[in-house]
């Protein structure tokens, strides 16, 4: 959290009337604000670059210090049932609190519970508990159905107030009531005798599922958990709430690997005919799959963040991607790092899907025609208002990233580097970054903005477009040293797309910059180095040097992999702790090459338009390219 964070845990008290979880998180969001804390240190693409899933990383780890407190201060609860119903055989949970921290213990009163439904009795069937801790008392008779009901006098928070109990048999068992809304799985654990809590976790996270519901987190222990070579480690089938997400979570700081055995999936998020809408898997290494890591389908609004994708042993000779989603709408990606494989991250008939702060690389084919779709991401197939943000995508055959007959995506603040450049590929398009708007699906133009892409195999940036032509806008990249142009635009529509405040260098092959339209002022605006463009309608193109920081580095390659030095670390997998640490180096290191030295003539050169430059900038206009000094 830092040494000058205002609120810690023991800092902070909660009674009921005071403060909501809400409160303290904006505590933190005002602390980070005030003092410039950022997820990264580096100024590229525009400041600051979400501070917010920090912020929430740490209020969690409050959240769950503060849980530990809770189950401290009022001890176990449980539902005991007279008939004996068996603990194996359903699922009682929920979240009792009420908090006072600082000292002092909490006593449980005021809780009533009610039943409803066949062989029941409602209204008085409880034994109220009072103290710090104790059971409450259900009588109800065999083969009994309904719906255990729970409220209070006290301002307790309970959540859920109620549950659907199904045929109630003729066993003893009870399940704890307290730490409802948490379950744990362990390699030690028994899906037999475990009741799910941190005490007596569950040994899979299937039995955990089973048991599941609205709001529910199921924290993984460390360790590995393996399929059956029949099914996935984990099937999720059940669907959250916006307010109320199902999460399936690696125990804070430890390392969880699910290992499918041989199977297509480690993990599924959804089939078709049982959804899995607001379900958040979080914090898995993957890996022993044959088809799809984590295959997302059928659902709405899922979430896959911190996964570790990698087939160690690929042989190139199948398709084998790492996260994919199908007919998934709001489908977020995040902060995951996929390696060894063919593609990274792949959605086809999506809308509103996010991939950003991922780290990709080493995808690849042993023939020409998987080489043709090893990329680190791709949009396409009818997908629609995409996002692909702040990712570092490298040493891919095919290219470091695409959308493919689809429409309306934002391409923003991606690093693509020596993709294409691998010995023995013959297939792959070798391009960084490619855009193909198109109008089946039409969620509007294309946008390429603050990107760079370099010391790619083939072109830097291709903009292509088909028919009926939406368009593209093309903003603040820099496009250097690549094999072939660095811009392209092919089969555009020039009376609709754009291309400006751009820097084009170095490039060895062809042009600087390929995009020609007959029309004044729509490639415009940029930095040409070879200055191949037409000064009849781009009249404020500039040809020159760009000016950058120190490009020396990007021709150090000790080993000779095609690699620069400085870039070297981010073809190790065991070389940075998390995804974040080596998008932070990514960054850092484009910094330090594609920064704008003090007299460049790309400083202040932009021009402006609402929507497309950069905004804000430090002076009279933006600079050209995607970094601001």
């Amino acid at each position: 959290m830092g040494p000058n964070a205002p609120v810690c845990a023991h800092m902070v008290r909660w009674e009921s009337g005071d403060w909501p979880i809400s409160h303290v998180y904006g505590v933190f969001v005002e602390w980070a604000q005030s003092t410039g804390f950022h997820r990264s240190q580096h100024n590229i693409i525009r400041p600051p670059i979400k501070a917010s899933l920090i912020i929430e990383s740490i209020v969690e780890e409050v959240v769950l210090a503060v849980k530990s407190l809770i189950i401290n201060a009022v001890g176990p609860v449980a539902i005991v049932w007279n008939d004996g119903q068996a603990a194996t055989d359903y699922a009682v949970s929920g979240t009792v609190t009420r908090i006072a921290l600082g000292g002092g213990s909490v006593a449980v009163s005021g809780l009533t519970i009610t039943l409803t439904g066949t062989g029941a009795s409602t209204g008085t069937n409880y034994t109220a508990v009072t103290g710090t801790s104790g059971n409450w008392t259900v009588n109800a008779t065999a083969g009994w159905s309904g719906t255990i009901g729970i409220s209070d006098t006290n301002n307790w928070s309970i959540s859920p107030t109620s549950r659907t109990i199904t045929n109630i048999a003729a066993a003893t068992g009870s399940q704890d009531f307290t730490a409802a809304r948490y379950w744990y799985v362990a390699t030690t654990g028994n899906d037999t005798t475990g009741t799910g809590q941190l005490a007596a976790p569950y040994l899979t996270p299937q039995k955990a599922h089973t048991y599941v519901q609205p709001g529910d987190t199921v924290y993984m222990r460390a360790g590995t958990y393996t399929g059956s070579g029949s099914t996935a480690v984990l099937k999720i089938t059940k669907s959250g709430t916006a307010t109320a997400k199902i999460t399936f979570k690696n125990y804070t700081g430890e390392a969880v690997v699910f290992d499918a055995n041989g199977y297509y999936y480690a993990i599924q998020q959804g089939i078709n005919g049982s959804v899995a809408d607001y379900t958040t898997t979080d914090g898995f290494e993957c890996i022993g799959w044959t088809s799809r890591s984590v295959y997302c389908q059928y659902s709405d609004n899922m979430t896959v963040r911190n996964i570790k994708a990698h087939l160690d042993a690929f042989d190139g000779t199948a398709n084998r991607w790492a996260i994919v989603g199908s007919y998934c709408d709001s489908l977020l990606v995040e902060l995951c790092t996929c390696y060894s494989l063919t593609v990274g991250v792949r959605c086809t008939d999506c809308d509103l899907t996010i991939i950003r702060d991922c780290h990709i690389w080493n995808c690849w084919g042993a023939t020409a025609s998987i080489q043709n779709n090893a990329k680190g991401f791709a949009l396409a197939n009818r997908c629609t208002n995409g996002l692909v943000q702040d990712c570092v995508v490298h040493n891919c055959d095919d290219g470091g990233g695409d959308t493919n007959e689809s429409s309306g995506h934002t391409l923003r603040g991606i690093i693509s580097f020596c993709n294409g450049i691998r010995a023995g590929n013959t297939g792959g398009g070798k391009y960084g970054l490619k855009t193909k708007p198109d109008g089946v699906a039409v969620g509007g133009r294309d946008k390429i903005f603050d990107c760079v892409s370099f010391l790619n195999g083939g072109i830097g940036i291709v903009a292509n477009d088909f028919s009926p032509m939406l368009g593209f806008d093309a903003w603040h990249n820099v496009a250097h040293g690549n094999v072939s142009s660095g811009f392209s635009a092919q089969y555009v529509a020039a009376h609709l797309s754009t291309a400006k405040n751009n820097i084009w260098s170095g490039n060895q092959a062809s042009h600087d910059d390929d995009y020609n339209p007959t029309a004044t002022g729509l490639n415009d605006y940029n930095l040409v180095q070879d200055g191949s463009y037409n000064p009849t309608y781009s009249p404020n193109n500039i040809t020159a040097v760009p000016g950058f920081v120190n490009i020396a580095p990007l021709s150090v390659d000790t080993d000779g992999d095609g690699v620069p030095d400085a870039f070297e670390d981010l073809t190790n997998a065991a070389a940075f702790a998390n995804t974040q640490a080596a998008i932070d180096f990514a960054q850092a290191q484009v910094l330090a090459i594609f920064g704008l030295a003090g007299g460049s003539p790309c400083i202040n050169a932009g021009t402006i338009s609402a929507g497309l430059s950069r905004s804000p900038y430090n002076s009279t206009a933006p600079d050209l390219g995607a970094l601001e000094t």
